[in-house]
């Protein structure tokens, strides 16, 4: 028999995986399952605007983190079948060479997390929650006026006043400076889907030859279920814990140092010019944010910087 170049079984490899995982009568409750997922990240994008910014930043996005993740364990589970029943090794013993099963695999996690994450994360980006915040216009005969499912953002929440000038004359302001967020462009979604969809090969070959079967991928499922979740109880811990608040603060200080802040809010006509704003919109987006989501700076050890998990939630 005429044995086939590496090349080829690759490429067999990909198709099969392909084949196998998406097409057919079991692979409906899949589709089914990442269907929710995204219909749920959409719904997560028109809420946004109804928890802004505390709860967003630190709790919604956990779901989003979650449901982008689990698709290791949907990769990764026919690749435990294969190898538990003797699969994988029978196809090596008929000329499978372990380097193409290893670079179809790759490719394969690759493209389906890409596509899976491009699908998730370009229609949250569409929705209300990711358009820039807005003033939040209401009726005089409206008692209740909150922000509801599907609306921007609200200006002035999470929003900070750096400078103000009062008219003497009338006591009103003349000159009112606001910062407030805005969203940063699809081009750094884009740079989320494509980043993040490479950690897939190396998530599915680390976890795909952990010994055992079932119970392994339980464990796999419950260890990402509790890093997706580990920015919420960070945040948790930080906002209760009176030491680690202390260390917190200790660290803002150092950050504020780093760059160079001074106090945003005291500009004015009058001081503006002779201020050092040279770092002013770090230090202005250091100061939107560190009231909100304390550990994207200082509450994260520095080992958690290399999962995959932690730079998409940020």
């Amino acid at each position: 028999a005429r044995k086939m170049n590496r090349f080829a079984q690759t490429k067999a490899i990909i198709r099969f995986l392909f084949a196998r995982g998406w097409t057919g009568i079991s692979a409906i409750p899949i589709w089914i399952i990442y269907t929710v997922f995204i219909g749920l990240g959409v719904v997560i994008g028109f809420s946004v605007a109804m928890s802004w910014p505390e709860f967003t930043m630190n709790y919604y996005f956990i779901a989003v983190t979650f449901f982008l993740s689990f698709m290791s364990i949907t990769i990764v589970s026919p690749i435990f079948t294969d190898r538990n029943s003797g699969m994988l090794k029978s196809l090596q013993l008929q000329g499978m060479q372990m380097s193409s099963f290893l670079v179809g695999t790759s490719v394969y996690s690759f493209l389906v997390q890409l596509i899976y994450t491009f699908a998730l994360l370009s229609l949250m980006y569409a929705t209300s929650g990711f358009r820039t915040a807005a003033e939040k216009e209401c009726s005089d005969d409206e008692y209740n006026c909150y922000t509801k499912f599907g609306d921007k953002p609200n200006v002035d929440w999470g929003s900070i006043s750096v400078m103000t000038e009062y008219n003497p004359d009338d006591g009103e302001s003349g000159i009112t400076l606001d910062a407030f967020y805005a969203p940063g462009g699809y081009v750094m979604m884009f740079g989320v889907i494509v980043l993040f969809s490479l950690s897939a090969p190396g998530a599915v070959l680390s976890i795909g030859f952990l010994p055992g079967h079932r119970m392994a991928l339980v464990l796999v499922t419950f260890v990402i279920l509790a890093i997706c979740s580990a920015p919420g109880f960070l945040h948790i811990s930080y906002m209760t814990d009176t030491t680690l608040m202390a260390e917190y603060t200790k660290c803002s200080m150092s950050m504020i140092e780093t760059l160079k802040c001074q106090d945003i809010r005291s500009l004015s006509p009058d001081n503006i010019d002779g201020l050092d704003l040279e770092n002013f919109v770090e230090c202005l987006g250091y100061e939107l944010t560190a009231s909100y989501n304390p550990f994207l700076f200082c509450a994260t050890p520095t080992i958690t910087s290399i999962l995959p998990q932690f730079g998409a939630f940020n």
